[in-house]
């Protein structure tokens, strides 16, 4: 499920929360990615204003209607939509993957990012992924158990920008925020400010999660807003 609210701005460099303008969330309507190689009709994220995320309805039918994969299948992820704390969260159970990443279906430029998940008992890495053009070529915010990692891979080739030590029981559930505006990257932690970089700006592409590894990952929301360079 997909929802829109007005917002000033989201993960600015003082890692401060978008403050939102109407408190009222609306359900987006089905648009169409006019994209070469995918035709899709599904909520798209907004390059106006703050596009909320929420899970609703089945796992995989959630899935292939929310996003597509550029590295791997739904099989990998195995997706289940439970009911915990009296709201719906996304379940991903994998095995052994060596990447499953999906993403929203419309592609963005300078963008904030704030994830709400749980990583219950998942070994390996889960990245938030921005600027995505395939499983080869896309930005990310990395975590595994102690670690957050900030860079880029081009055509398979790794340029990390920083890393840094972060405290967060696997049991809790946490806040991962990302901005990329312009030439400069952050990781947050909640509103902690972890990691920072700096890079040639690339052009638009997907957001979504990448799961390398084995184990649990419930997600309870996703939040993407659009950014102006730094």
């Amino acid at each position: 499920m997909l929802m829109m609210v007005l917002s000033l701005g989201a993960c600015s460099q003082s890692g401060k929360e978008a403050k939102e303008t109407d408190n009222t969330e609306v359900q987006a309507r089905g648009q169409e990615e006019s994209s070469a190689d995918h035709d899709h009709h599904a909520a798209a994220l907004s390059k106006e204003e703050t596009t909320i995320w929420k899970p609703s309805g089945e796992g995989e039918e959630l899935i292939g209607r929310d996003f597509h994969f550029i590295a791997g299948n739904v099989d990998q992820v195995r997706p289940e939509v439970l009911f915990e704390g009296g709201e719906d969260i996304l379940q991903l159970t994998t095995k052994d993957v060596r990447q499953a990443a999906f993403v929203f279906h419309n592609k963005m430029g300078n963008v904030g990012i704030a994830v709400t998940l749980k990583r219950s008992n998942f070994e390996g890495n889960l990245k938030i992924i921005h600027h995505a053009q395939d499983g080869n070529t896309y930005e990310f915010v990395s975590i595994d158990e102690k670690d957050m990692s900030l860079g880029r891979y081009v055509e398979g080739k790794e340029d990390l920008f920083d890393r840094k030590k972060f405290e967060a029981d696997q049991s809790d559930w946490i806040t991962i925020r990302v901005s990329a505006a312009g030439t400069h990257f952050k990781g947050y932690l909640g509103d902690e400010n972890i990691t920072h970089g700096h890079g040639d700006e690339l052009e638009a592409g997907y957001v979504g999660i990448m799961l390398e590894g084995t184990g649990s990952v419930s997600i309870k929301s996703i939040e993407v807003t659009p950014l102006e360079a730094e």
